[in-house]
């Protein structure tokens, strides 16, 4: 088969489409499409840095081989970056946008050869596009509600995703929440949960990353999008409470989260790449998900939730609703006492009960085999229209 995907920049953060989409392309034709974001960028150092990132790549007559964290695509899968205004509150830019991606797309799809394309996209700005790529199958898999994201128009992407979802043959939802609201649309609908590398965070991998060497324990760790999502004021007053131990935060920050950033026990590290996450996660003791509680997040299945209880490290979080769905292998927080406690008491979990009952919920959960089982679900839905 061959597949057009709709997703993030391929490279820029290791996605759960980019991982399945990886396995695909073993033995599939990939035309990954990098599309731009459906919020109007701000003027801060992240969003310049970002624009400017992506102006190099429209600017390039080939797309790079890798993204900014080296992570090189498949031989089968191949990236374009159509020229697009990131403007998705002006009808003109849409428009201009819808355009320039289809005339790139199809020049691709002419000159690889490739006809009669799966289209899936996880971002609803693909709307007015993917009905004009003769299409055999569209599929939406949708990962976050983008209309509730933060610096999001509501309306705007509620449109979008309102005109996608009348266009899509089949719907897939990566959490409980957007499976609810999918499926009241009347659309096929089903829950894909997400995948992991367990294999790659499993540990100890016998070397703490050099960054954590210096930093006393015991030691609280994150890896991720340092964005809206965190609660900044909830993270600033655990440290308080908490001198003894070191939080140390693993990503690139796009958020100012200023109160945490005036707490000396809070480290921030940057960006790592996927491959250094295991020597990170080796010199931690606990991994935490201190997201506020809102709309939004309890709407979300993060990534990091499956990896994090691969790595047999005790993991607690905020009340998400699909953190609470790990049961006893995830400690739920709230008010900061309560993390204070969680943590504390996270620190003798018993080690070997938990890598026993984490083996048990992430069977059948490798990227591989959930490549397999999507294939599979889009053979069965071409074979019925």
């Amino acid at each position: 088969m061959d597949f057009i995907v709709f997703s993030d920049d391929w490279g820029e953060h290791p996605s759960s489409s980019q991982h399945l989409f990886r396995q695909i392309a073993r033995d599939h034709r990939v035309l990954w499409v990098n599309t731009v974001g459906m919020r109007r960028p701000r003027l801060n150092a992240a969003d310049l840095r970002k624009a400017a990132r992506k102006l190099r790549h429209m600017l390039r007559r080939t797309p790079a081989a890798g993204g900014p964290r080296g992570s090189v695509p498949p031989e089968n899968l191949v990236i374009v970056q159509p020229p697009m205004l990131p403007l998705p509150g002006l009808g003109a830019a849409r428009a201009f946008n819808d355009w320039s991606a289809i005339r790139v797309i199809r020049s691709a799809l002419t000159h690889h050869g490739m006809s009669r394309p799966v289209v899936v996209t996880t971002v609803p700005n693909a709307c007015d596009v993917v009905d004009h790529l003769d299409a055999s199958l569209i599929v939406y898999y949708c990962v976050d509600d983008f209309a509730a994201w933060p610096g999001n128009d509501r309306r705007v992407v509620q449109r979008m995703e309102a005109r996608l979802i009348a266009r899509a043959d089949v719907l897939l939802a990566t959490s409980g929440a957007l499976f609810e609201a999918l499926r009241s649309s009347g659309k096929p609908t089903l829950r894909f949960d997400h995948g992991v590398d367990a294999e790659h965070f499993a540990g100890p991998c016998g070397r703490e990353h050099p960054r954590l060497a210096s930093l006393p324990k015991p030691r609280a760790g994150f890896f991720g999008l340092l964005d809206e999502r965190v609660d900044d004021a909830l993270l600033a007053q655990i440290a308080r409470r908490m001198p003894e131990w070191t939080f140390v935060l693993a990503g690139p920050q796009v958020a100012a989260l200023a109160q945490s950033a005036s707490c000396p026990n809070i480290i921030r590290i940057g960006s790592l790449p996927y491959t250094e996450l295991p020597p990170f996660v080796d010199g931690v003791d606990v991994l935490i998900i201190p997201y506020r509680v809102n709309e939004f997040t309890q709407t979300i299945s993060p990534l990091k939730l499956n990896e994090y209880l691969a790595t047999g490290r005790p993991v607690v979080s905020s009340a998400l609703a699909e953190s609470a769905r790990r049961g006893p292998l995830v400690r739920i927080a709230g008010r900061a006492d309560e993390w204070v406690d969680a943590l504390r008491r996270a620190l003798h979990d018993d080690r070997h009960e938990r890598l026993t009952a984490v083996a048990d919920l992430l069977r059948g959960l490798s990227w591989r085999e959930k490549s397999v089982s999507f294939l599979e679900l889009i053979e069965a839905r071409i074979g019925r229209r």
